[in-house]
């Protein structure tokens, strides 16, 4: 099926606006078109082509978010990807009606163009060349050489300005050098392009049949009833607050699930493992010491778990409240989540009082930093604000501690000193990958952990991914959750940064392995 461009575009078009159409895109003329272009991707559904022929469009972390590339590629990603209507796109934006159909359009010109040279070689004809040379325009992705370079390429020489056409696995991608440069075929190139070769993250079940209930046993066939609160040790076990059974259990790196602490009964009670008694445990972290602790939320009270399976209570009287103090008459509003520093003391968000809490060793409570008035303001212990502290991310080698602020939708550090800063994330919810500061994350963002080179890993609820602060301070997504049978929660990484998602909707626990380099 031949065709001009301007046909070619009038396919992308059609096609684009039936994405999530399949009966609608099976016999689309789009798909034979593309097959008589020589498309090496023909195994692929075209809704599938069209959205990886997206992505294509994405340019790199570094590359400014103000700049025309990237909101080629977030119109594309909105307006068909997400679903949005034209003025939801708008809106989110932030752009005028005439701006958005210019941006459309161009972002159209520049995914058509794409499509259209994808696993085509040179044959002379006008309607190859992805690089209109009446218009010398190049589409907004192809700004991001740099990305370009990365992949398996050859080179074709264009009348003054040598054009490189770099082939991918999922079409094309092209940038300029400089006019009068020599354009020659760089082996080298090709050679290192498949030296950086990375493979994708892999995504596995760890535990959890996906049943609700109670067993262990298999890791496969082992039950959980809500599990939420992870924790990863030394020797990578993964414990798990399995909030539903009012139990905390281990998954033993062999695939099996055991008890470690919890009767199962609701209540409490110290004492040996199996006759303990929690109330709605939502967190676990693991000491130096081969302490366990858990966050028994309903008890309002921090609780450990020795190495000999004998549980006792650090810090907290079961009565809401701002005490700090000995353990035994502290006081806390919120208890839903804790993490240990290399000393073995614990760091406690407090939301509904709006500070962190510092518990140590011996169980004396005070507050590590926040005024408890609440809003957003970085600076001081004393004097900085949090709004909705939630979650902890851990604790990084030189001993700052990182917490999700929810209602702010931000991740704050504090220093061992107590001092705040704001590493990443606006006022503004959304889902923006970036330099930190410009970066947005969804509402509903419900875990986060750091690794050992700093980097943090921001479970997105909301955007459903797995999204990664580098130590540079740059925003990306590392893993999308595709399909309706995943929700994950809390996450935590181990020694090898593998990461481990607890989803409590459905009962299981997954291990998400990032490749090196990624």
């Amino acid at each position: 099926m031949q065709v001009t461009k301007a046909q070619f575009e009038g396919l992308v078009r059609d096609a684009l606006a039936k994405l999530h159409e399949p009966a609608a895109l099976r016999l689309h003329p789009l798909s034979a078109a593309l097959a008589t272009n020589g498309d090496s991707d023909s195994s692929l559904s075209l809704a599938q082509r069209l959205i990886a022929a997206i992505e294509q469009l994405k340019p790199g972390p570094r590359v400014d978010p103000n700049a025309k590339a990237w909101r080629a590629y977030r119109v594309l990603q909105m307006r068909y990807v997400e679903r949005m209507d034209a003025t939801q796109t708008q809106q989110e934006l932030a752009i005028g009606r005439s701006q958005y159909y210019r941006e459309h359009d161009s972002a159209l010109a520049s995914l058509s163009g794409l499509l259209f040279g994808s696993g085509r070689a040179s044959s002379g004809a006008a309607e190859v060349s992805i690089l209109d040379a009446g218009s010398r325009q190049r589409p907004a992705a192809f700004e991001n050489s740099t990305q370009a370079r990365q992949h398996l390429g050859y080179l074709l020489v264009a009348v003054g300005v040598a054009v490189v056409f770099v082939a991918v696995l999922l079409g094309v991608r092209a940038f300029r050098i400089g006019d009068g440069e020599r354009s020659v075929v760089r082996e080298a190139v090709v050679a290192e392009s498949v030296a950086n070769a990375v493979p994708a993250p892999t995504l596995r079940i760890y535990a959890g049949s996906g049943l609700t209930g109670y067993e262990n046993g298999p890791a496969v066939l082992a039950r959980f009833s809500g599990p939420f609160g992870l924790s990863v040790d030394k020797d990578g076990m993964v414990y798990v607050a399995d909030t539903g059974n009012q139990r905390i259990r281990r998954i033993i790196s062999s695939g099996l699930v055991v008890d470690l602490a919890g009767s199962g009964i609701p209540g409490y009670l110290d004492g040996p493992g199996p006759t303990a008694q929690f109330l709605n445990p939502n967190a676990v972290t693991t000491g130096p010491d081969g302490t366990v602790y858990v966050g028994d939320l309903g008890n309002l009270r921090i609780r450990a778990i020795s190495p000999l399976g004998v549980v006792s209570t650090v810090a907290g009287n079961g009565v809401a409240g701002y005490v700090d103090g000995p353990g035994s008459i502290a006081q806390f509003g919120g208890t839903g989540a804790l993490v240990a520093d290399a000393l073995g003391n614990l760091y406690v968000p407090d939301r509904p009082n709006n500070v962190i809490r510092k518990v140590t060793p011996a169980g004396m409570v005070s507050t590590f930093s926040g005024s408890g008035a609440r809003g957003h303001l970085d600076g001081l212990a004393g004097v900085a604000q949090f709004n909705g502290p939630q979650r902890m991310g851990g604790v990084d080698g030189s001993g700052n501690v990182y917490v999700l602020d929810t209602v702010d939708y931000r991740i704050r550090k504090i220093s061992p000193e107590g001092s705040v800063t704001t590493v990443a994330g606006t006022r503004v919810v959304g889902l923006l990958d970036g330099p930190a500061a410009l970066a947005r994350f969804s509402a509903d963002i419900q875990g986060l952990c750091v690794d050992n080179a700093g980097n943090l890993f921001v479970m997105d609820a909301g955007n459903r991914r797995v999204r990664r602060v580098s130590s540079d301070g740059i925003v990306s997504t590392v893993y999308e959750f595709t399909t309706s049978d995943q929700s994950p929660g809390n996450i935590k990484v181990d020694l090898a940064g593998n990461l481990y998602l607890s989803d409590r909707e459905h009962n299981r626990i997954y291990k998400l392995t990032i490749p090196n380099g990624r």
